[in-house]
């Protein structure tokens, strides 16, 4: 049949809906209709474009059907689903970074299944205030005279800018106009709060005379971006902290230190890469810090903004403060998450992100080879699948020049393409996210979940099955 045949014999979308059972799908009625829609023009183009092998006219109905069911039930089962990280990066951006501890999920459910004190002072019975759910465990961690959250870094990178030198200049060394993932460039964001970017120095020294001979009336801030996803070495400098704080304090201008990720806690007594602590920078007399709560803090996405009181007071008072505020879910995890500082060990077991940095080599192992006893032989000779060393990272910009040992399960074969296999893996109910190095395909250890075994498992020896049949 020609294709003016087969282009009239397409269903309708009324015809396609009468032969699918709408309640089956947790999708509203006009999604359907939608879906609907593109499958059959979808089909359509098709067949404009094909030269032969024309579909059968009966048969029409029948594909469209199928595949928009195919679809809704795919799409009902949620297009945030949890997944499998095995990259072995901690803090991987594109799959959430930080994973919440139990105390943390907790929190976030208490919070979710019904009403809170989120702006209800229950004592008084009159109006509070969200942001004091986590200010004063900020202020007891970091040192600073008050604190904010936010939802994200970025925002606070920008509401800080935006308060303090709007319509002014901000001096910042050529050597920190960092670009971090997802194309946030501190230059942008200078410029869309406000604020007059001031470059002083060369990409990998800047001086103290530099910011000095910078300074002018109009000068209201002067910004210290933390280098966290890149390292310069070599012929290099910087003035000491403490010296650029005492000169722009002798001319009333306030620091603000970018710190990216920071860490709360002294990362070196677990045997991690050493991190800038908050503490630190607020001790040394900085004004102002702003830092992520999902990285190196182990909680959910948000900004945290903590300094000294007469400019957090400021910029709490900006407009855009409401336009960027957290939700009561934000929160209650963020609560959380800072309760686990309590100590070093309350840190390893209920703060998710060190349970999963501090892991051993040993543990590591134990991993693997639990999951190698389980699989029998066949599967394992199928995949090809051994345990190796291997390295990792935190992730998002935290301790990006370090690397931290692991362990991998690998697998060799033939039979299948390295990127046919990782398809395979991730097209499951449970995705499972691995990568791929020297033509092989890599699953790495460090950031397998407890309960995610057996799931691994068995992916494996589906895997083997289906390779094979």
């Amino acid at each position: 049949m020609d294709k003016p045949n087969v282009l009239k014999n397409l269903p309708g979308v009324d015809v396609v809906l009468k032969g699918m059972d709408e309640g089956e799908y947790r999708l509203p009625r006009a999604y359907i209709l939608e879906v609907i829609r593109s499958e059959i023009q979808r089909l359509r183009e098709e067949i404009l474009q094909s030269d032969d092998d024309l579909p059968e006219p009966d048969s029409l109905r029948e594909q469209v059907l199928k595949n928009v069911e195919m679809w809704c039930k795919s799409r009902s089962a949620g297009s945030l689903k949890s997944v499998i990280n095995a990259t072995g990066i901690v803090l991987h951006t594109g799959l959430g970074r930080a994973p919440l501890s139990e105390i943390t999920i907790d929190a976030l459910h208490e919070a979710a299944q019904g009403y809170s004190n989120l702006e209800f002072d229950v004592d008084s019975g009159e109006r509070g205030q969200r942001n004091d759910h986590i200010e004063d465990l900020l202020c007891a961690l970091t040192g600073a005279e008050s604190g904010l959250l936010v939802n994200n870094n970025a925002a606070a990178v920008m509401l800080a800018l935006n308060t303090l030198s709007e319509g002014k200049k901000a001096i910042i060394s050529r050597g920190q106009l960092v670009e971090i993932g997802g194309s946030f460039r501190i230059p942008d964001v200078m410029e869309k709060s406000g604020a007059t970017m001031v470059e002083v120095g060369t990409t990998n020294r800047t001086h103290l005379k530099d910011y000095e001979n910078a300074i002018t009336d109009d000068t209201h801030l002067i910004l210290i971006a933390h280098t966290s996803n890149f390292k310069i070495e070599g012929f290099t400098a910087s003035p000491e902290l403490t010296d650029l704080i005492e000169l722009a304090h002798s001319h009333s201008i306030p620091v603000m230190y970018d710190l990216g990720s920071g860490a709360l806690f002294d990362m070196e007594q677990f045997g991690l890469p050493p991190e800038l602590m908050v503490s630190d920078i607020v001790e040394a007399g900085v004004d102002v810090v702003t830092f992520s709560g999902d990285k190196l803090i182990g909680g959910p996405q948000g900004g945290l903004i903590v300094g000294k009181k007469e400019y957090l007071e400021r910029i709490k008072k900006n407009p855009m403060t409401r336009a960027l505020r957290c939700d009561k879910l934000t929160y209650a995890a963020m609560e959380a998450a800072l309760q686990t500082y309590t100590s070093s060990d309350e840190l390893k077991q209920n703060n998710q992100t060190y349970a999963l940095l501090t892991r051993s080599v040993e543990a590591l192992e134990e991993i693997g080879t639990t999951v190698l006893n389980d699989l029998n032989a066949d599967t394992i000779m199928a995949l090809g699948l051994e345990m190796v060393d291997a390295e990792t990272e935190a992730g998002s910009g935290s301790l990006p020049t370090e690397k931290m040992p692991s362990k991998a399960l690998v697998i060799h074969t033939d039979t299948w393409t390295p990127n046919k296999i990782m398809r395979w893996m991730r097209s499951r109910d449970y995705p499972i996210i691995g990568y791929i190095q020297n033509d092989l395909c890599y699953f790495n250890l460090r950031a397998i979940l407890p309960g995610q075994i057996e799931p691994l498992t068995k992916a494996f020896t589906e895997l083997a099955k289906v390779m094979n049949s």
